[in-house]
């Protein structure tokens, strides 16, 4: 009887030990999370084939562990911009993509961000047809704290254009450094 009640003691003690423990997992309880929803729009200057161009656009996402946003982002041309190499034919261009960030730090009132867009687009050239475009655009900022609620990020970067088919002008001529203003708006929990 002493053995059966020994027994017991260490199955139940192993037992308790053994379904004690938490499993750890990506996006659970421990793990990432979903912590926040930030979205709100976006004002960057870049360049075309040496010619300033304005581009505004917004994006969402979701926040995960306070650090890792997934989202998307949208942005098209704002002005009128007319390449001289092409007899003055206006330009404009759009694209949108997925979006990941990256903000080491956001709980101090100034940090920095790392974000990349990856998406599809648009380009086109006077009346012509829209060219279908690729374009990667990996940026790094600091963004400030104002409120719990808004956030002001200045960042910078560089487009990279892909897959152009417009007469006379190549993926590089598309491609160029550019900055951005965003403003975000949203909460963390």
């Amino acid at each position: 009887m002493k053995n059966l009640m020994l027994v017991w003691l260490l199955f139940f003690s192993t037992s308790i030990t053994v379904f004690g423990q938490q499993e750890r997992t990506v996006f659970g309880k421990s793990g990432w999370r979903i912590s926040g929803v930030w979205a709100g729009p976006a004002v960057g200057v870049g360049q075309v084939d040496d010619e300033a161009l304005v581009f505004r656009g917004a994006f969402g996402g979701v926040e995960f562990g306070k650090k890792l946003l997934l989202g998307w982002g949208s942005f098209e041309t704002d002005n009128d911009v007319y390449i001289n190499a092409l007899d003055n034919d206006r330009f404009k261009m759009d694209y949108s993509g997925f979006m990941l960030g990256y903000t080491p730090a956001a709980h101090k009132t100034i940090h920095p961000t790392l974000m990349i867009l990856a998406g599809t687009g648009n380009a086109q050239m006077g009346t012509s047809e829209l060219d279908n475009i690729f374009v990667v655009q990996p940026t790094l900022g600091l963004e400030l704290n104002v409120f719990r609620f808004f956030h002001l990020s200045f960042d910078g970067g560089y487009r990279m254009v892909s897959n152009v088919n417009i007469p006379e002008m190549t993926g590089q001529d598309l491609s160029g450094v550019y900055g951005e203003v965003k403003l975000k708006f949203g909460f963390s929990w």
